[in-house]
Parts: structure tokens; C-alpha cells; sequence
């Protein structure tokens, strides 16, 4: 059985995005607030969620989540729509 007042780590993965979060130690039981996205996307994409958890949860920045164990929150990106383009022909 596991004492309260362990600690756990919360780290970040980019999925394919670039740029680096630093870690963050939690403990056990505590509530954690989800931040912004520090990553970049990758070209095409934008941020769109975090991934999370054993049974992969979906939460956007903002949300609390009561962490019990090491886990690493995913980026999930969302691809962006084609540019459209206006064509005009001048006679």
C-alpha cells in the first residue's frame, strides 16, 4: 500500500509535435490542473486535446485530473482544412 505523500511524475509527449515541457512532480491524489499546450504543432495541425490515462481520456487545458500514478499527457492535434483559394479570370 502506497503512503499519501508519494510522489509521482506527470510528463508531456509531443506526438509527433516539436518543442520540449518540462516535467512536473504530483502527489499522490492531488489535483492537477492541465496547462496550455507548450508544444509546437506539427505543419498542418493545431492543438486540439490532451490524451491521458490507462484508458486514454480526452481533456483540454484547464481541466483538473486527480493523478495517481506516473503518467504522461499526450498532445492531440487536430489537421487543419485546406486553404481555399478565389480564382477570377479578367478578360
Amino acid at each position: 500500500m502506497r503512503r499519501k505523500d508519494t510522489n509521482f511524475t506527470v510528463s508531456f509527449d509531443a506526438n509527433g509535435g516539436s518543442g520540449e515541457m518540462d516535467s512536473v512532480s504530483v502527489t499522490e491524489g492531488e489535483v492537477y490542473t492541465l496547462p496550455e499546450c507548450g508544444f509546437d504543432a506539427p505543419e498542418g495541425y493545431k492543438f486540439k486535446e490532451w490524451s491521458y490515462g490507462d484508458l486514454i481520456k480526452f481533456a483540454t487545458p484547464g481541466t483538473n485530473v486527480t493523478i495517481t500514478g506516473n503518467t504522461t499527457i499526450t498532445a492531440v492535434w487536430k489537421e487543419l482544412p485546406p486553404e481555399v483559394y478565389t480564382v477570377s479570370f479578367d478578360a
